[in-house]
């Protein structure tokens, strides 16, 4: 079926009344790991995406905006995109159409001659609103079909089933908001090769689980458009091309979790986002404090970036504000602040300062501590020295066990633990 569109798309008729193939358009990312979208990637608040996506377009002079096929999206945010009620359970995230963002009113026409299988609204919120489904036949005996929504309402008393429609023919126009579905105002546009009984019901929108299935149901929409290549970004690597540059480029020394591992490309509040858009709670991560991409820190981020970005050679007073407000918190004792750039140098300074005040090398560990990455401190964690590779524990190291009072050598309830410790 795709090879008789490739053969006959040059046949077609502009969807738009306007050649795609000349007319100039930007094309949006609108991914998940879209910076366009802005710091909550989720907020598909109709207004402000409108007023982001035509803005766009006058900046840039084109009469067309352009939505991806096949892009993983964390804007369908509804219940009926879910699988379940917890936020981590999957969602319809990959998108099986092009979207083509133009002005309400703007005509539809017919790429191909068809009839009319469906003219109908489904106007559950953030659903396709207005949908025409147009059946196509390629002249021995197979059909397919083209799917249009977010049209505008009075699209429906034009045509009805069973109307024949024909090539270049106006039968359509653009819905506007909330109507349309409530979205901005553009055409989904969609190719369908089996219905599967679905009809008004079939998916724009597929479970990452399911993607090979319904992108073989629904091929790239611009095998009839014919929007040039040239006017889109370069595709990102899958995961697996990604897992095989970071192995002939990177070091095994850096781990992966998991035996999948995960392609995480966007953080926001609690939540990490992988490549097709699932979400994950992270409760896992040692870096950031404060959940993911918090408005506050990232604007204090950007400020300061955007003033002055140096080093402790030189004075600066945010250093001894910050020092002074973080003693303030401590007890009056610890009335001094170094200031380092990771876990790792700040335990390399400490036991340098332990050494230095007591003139002695030994250090006390607990069984299973890790340090960080340095060659002292692997030398003095026994989760490496201990572990795959390791050289076992040096004689400066002693390791204490950990204490376990459910399954240590001492633990709760045991009748003999007293006098087992008294006679160490």
């Amino acid at each position: 079926m795709t090879d008789w569109l490739e053969a006959n798309a040059a046949k077609s008729s502009p969807v738009l009344g306007m050649d795609l193939r000349k007319e100039p358009c930007t094309v949006f990312d609108l991914s998940v790991g879209s910076r366009f979208l802005g710091a909550d990637p989720r907020n598909s608040e109709t207004e402000r995406l409108t007023n982001n996506i035509f803005e766009r377009m006058q900046t840039e002079g084109v009469k067309v905006g352009v939505g991806r096929y096949n892009e993983p999206r964390l804007i369908y945010t509804t219940d009926s995109y879910a699988t379940g009620q917890s936020p981590t359970d999957e969602r319809r995230t990959i998108h099986l159409g092009v979207d083509l963002f133009v002005p309400p009113g703007s005509p539809v026409c017919a790429p191909l001659d068809g009839t009319v299988l469906l003219a109908v609204n489904n106007d559950t919120g953030k659903d396709y609103g207005p949908l025409i489904i147009l059946r196509h036949e390629t002249g021995s005996g197979v059909s397919f079909f083209t799917l249009y929504g977010h049209l505008s309402e009075d699209s429906l008393r034009k045509v009805r089933g069973g109307d024949a429609v024909k090539q270049g023919e106006k039968f359509a126009r653009i819905g506007a908001p909330p109507a349309n579905g409530d979205w901005p105002p553009h055409l989904h546009f969609q190719l369908i090769l089996d219905l599967l009984e679905l009809d008004r019901d079939f998916p724009g929108v597929a479970l990452p689980s399911q993607r090979p299935i319904w992108l073989s149901l629904s091929p790239d929409p611009n095998l009839l458009l014919q929007i040039p290549s040239d006017r889109f970004p370069p595709s990102e690597p899958s995961r697996e091309e990604t897992l095989n540059a970071r192995s002939a480029h990177t070091g095994p020394n850096l781990s992966l979790s998991y035996d999948t591992p995960l392609k995480l490309v966007r953080g926001w509040m609690q939540y990490l986002y992988d490549d097709t858009a699932q979400a994950y709670l992270d409760a896992f991560n040692n870096v950031p404090h404060v959940g993911h991409s918090h408005p506050r820190v990232v604007r204090a981020i950007q400020e300061q970036a955007a003033l002055l970005n140096t080093n402790t050679r030189y004075l600066h007073d945010n250093l001894t504000r910050y020092a002074e407000r973080l003693c303030a918190k401590l007890p009056e004792e610890l009335s001094v602040c170094y200031f380092v750039n990771s876990a790792s140098e700040a335990n390399e300074l400490a036991l340098r300062l332990a050494r230095a005040h007591s003139n002695r090398e030994d250090a006390l560990v607990l069984e299973g501590a890790y340090h960080g990455h340095t060659t002292t401190l692997v030398d003095a964690s026994p989760y490496k020295f201990n572990g795959p590779g390791g050289a076992g524990e040096k004689p400066w190291v002693h390791t204490a066990p950990l204490p376990d009072d459910y399954r240590g050598a001492y633990k709760r309830n045991d009748p003999d633990a007293g006098r087992q410790y008294a006679g160490e």
